[in-house]
């Protein structure tokens, strides 16, 4: 999954943080009295704006997918690990194994529902967690996110034979999240 929206939220950000460093640099060299103190200031403002705009939007739209998917399910039953940056979310339902995948990038949104069974495992490799599934449709799925040393070792619960006995397989899961996926 290609995510042009990452690259733009990196450039906003970079831009955002310079035009805040010479914000600062140039207030301090001329007192705070020029204007491209202003310039450099609203620019910073708008970026910062930006960033700010498109973490919420992407939130409330993870959120509501995932809310409507997970509907029935206690927020405690669910184990989910979610970047906002990317725009990635991973979420399974501990009691019915039931693992909902969220991707929004460049194509829109991509929504997948699976099965415990479907799920063959996982990758760490420093920030980056790749998720890896028995579907030709979506082989793995990655998240890099900062939390990820700590996610795997619900992860590991997760995959123990202890855990897998208690879970009892919601079989039409995957036709659940299709048909919420079109209609959000």
């Amino acid at each position: 999954m290609n995510n042009f929206r990452v690259q733009k939220l990196q450039a906003t950000y970079i831009i955002a943080l310079l035009s805040t460093i010479l914000t600062l640099c140039f207030a301090y060299a001329t007192g705070g009295s020029s204007g491209i103190v202003i310039i450099t200031f609203l620019i910073a403002i708008i970026c910062w704006s930006i960033i700010l705009y498109s973490s919420i939007q992407t939130k409330r739209k993870i959120n509501i997918i995932a809310n409507n998917v997970f509907s029935e399910s206690n927020k405690d039953e669910i184990v989910s690990i979610y970047n906002w940056l990317t725009g990635r979310y991973f979420g399974i339902n501990k009691n019915t194994g039931d693992i909902l995948v969220i991707g929004l990038n460049k194509k829109g949104q991509q929504v997948f529902g699976f099965d415990y069974q479907t799920w063959s495992g996982y990758e760490v490799s420093g920030n980056k967690l790749t998720f890896k599934f028995n579907n030709l449709e979506l082989p793995y799925f990655e998240v890099h996110d900062v939390a990820v040393s700590k996610f795997k070792h619900k992860l590991d619960v997760l995959l123990s034979n202890s855990f897998q006995g208690t879970i009892k397989p919601n079989k039409n899961f995957s036709s659940i999240v299709e048909k919420i996926a079109q209609t959000a």
